[in-house]
């Protein structure tokens, strides 16, 4: 979070699609993040997320569904409880976001976690809190191919 809050100033004015990934990531094939991008455009998204499930994957990050099965938020690995340890959808660290919604909810993320860093993962959640629509996360294939929205 810090990270992208420390270049917001240079995207002042800019109105188009902002692609955040985590250097410690998996590799993807550059046409998934083009599709990726791609579809979050045609649909209007203020954001999208690449998800994916991995039983042996234990510290990464879980995306929270509520009872209708909509996007609630992520949890970081090491903030999770042992509830939220067993959700089996993971976050990949890759975000798609409109950069209007992204730098209007970004000066909103605390830092109140296990490692008191600013986590770029609470802006999905803050942009649902805040009256932003949430569209789409893309599952990602062992191959890294997006599959299935959800």
């Amino acid at each position: 979070g810090h990270a992208v809050m420390m270049c917001a100033e240079d995207f002042k004015g800019f109105d188009g699609t902002v692609v955040i990934t985590f250097g410690d990531m998996p590799l993807f094939r550059r046409s998934e993040f083009y599709k990726m991008c791609r579809q979050h455009e045609e649909n209007g998204a203020a954001c999208t997320l690449m998800t994916a499930e991995n039983p042996e994957l234990k510290m990464w990050a879980r995306v929270q569904r509520d009872p209708e099965g909509k996007f609630a938020s992520i949890v970081e690995g090491k903030d999770c409880t042992p509830e939220q340890a067993r959700i089996q959808e993971l976050f990949s660290g890759v975000m798609v976001f409109n950069s209007r919604s992204l730098f209007k909810v970004l000066p909103l993320v605390g830092c109140a976690n296990a490692q008191q860093e600013y986590y770029v993962t609470e802006v999905p959640e803050l942009m649902v809190k805040n009256g932003i629509r949430y569209r789409k996360a893309y599952r990602v294939d062992e191959r890294g191919e997006l599959v299935e929205e959800r």
